[in-house]
């Protein structure tokens, strides 16, 4: 599994849910993998459940790629557009 990745938020559907979002973004360094964990600020964390890359649901997301994701967990409401998601680590 890769260790740490950069995402791009470029834009932001409406929530369901106050802990889920789907949004729009580039991967801008290392690979994005299935159940990897992106700090959202000083208090939250998501988790990425699922990557859509052209139409199809695909294990990771490589640098320089965009794809639809969506992620889940505390914070989920304060990202952005603009914002850069990084890997919170193992």
């Amino acid at each position: 599994m890769p260790e740490s990745a950069v995402l791009s938020v470029l834009s932001l559907e409406p929530m369901t849910t106050e802990d889920t979002i789907v949004c729009v973004v580039r991967c801008i360094e290392g690979t994005a993998a299935l159940g990897m964990r992106f700090r959202t600020g000083a208090a939250g964390q998501l988790t990425l459940t699922r990557i859509e890359w052209y139409g199809r649901e695909v294990e990771q997301l490589d640098t320089v790629h965009s794809g639809k994701v969506t992620m889940t967990g505390a914070g989920a409401e304060l990202v952005r557009p603009q914002d850069a998601l990084v890997t919170a680590g193992p």
